[in-house]
């Protein structure tokens, strides 16, 4: 299978520990959570969010996450990215929200990439049409993955793939000048 091009995606859902992060947790004498997450990958969202400005890109983009804390809601929202937590089973809320949506013959959500790290996104996996995981994500997730990134999780891997999604390395320093400056 060949990576899709964008056209061929029109929701883009990601796990947050694992693929915006390095699967750590830092925690102080209080008990609060920090998370290190890669500063490209923020870059990575403006681009994309030049391209589907410039593309009337209809794409959604959504982060699920079974983790509580305010963590990576701090994040996406910085991100500007709608994010869900304390969702414990992934693959049935994507059923549930996608219910209406054409599912094609092996019962995957038609033009649904999933981006994700560790056992609790397989079955998610197995619904998205598309499904991306990082270098260091679990082994049963990689070999069930339609991708596998050489970055790790937390390490540019999301910019990777936002970058793969929109072929970047195919074009000119110009078309990639403008699509910065919008």
């Amino acid at each position: 299978m060949n990576f899709p091009k964008w056209q061929e995606v029109d929701k883009l859902i990601f796990d947050f520990d694992g693929v915006f992060t390095n699967n750590k947790v830092f925690l102080n004498s209080v008990g609060e959570e920090f998370v290190m997450c890669d500063r490209g990958d923020g870059l990575g969202f403006n681009i994309l969010s030049a391209f589907k400005k410039q593309h009337s890109w209809d794409l959604e983009i959504l982060v699920l996450t079974k983790e509580k804390n305010k963590v990576a809601l701090s994040r996406c929202k910085k991100l500007g990215l709608e994010c869900i937590n304390s969702i414990d089973d992934k693959a049935n809320y994507l059923r549930d929200k996608y219910k209406d949506n054409k599912f094609n013959k092996n019962g995957e959500i038609q033009k649904l990439m999933y981006v994700g790290n560790d056992l609790n996104d397989l079955e998610a996996f197995k619904l998205s049409e598309f499904s991306c995981a990082p270098s260091d994500a679990h082994e049963i997730i990689k070999r069930n993955a339609n991708f596998s990134f050489s970055n790790k999780g937390g390490n540019g891997f999301v910019r990777d793939l936002i970058e793969e999604l929109l072929d970047l390395k195919n074009k000119t320093d110009d078309e990639i000048i403008k699509l910065m400056h919008g």
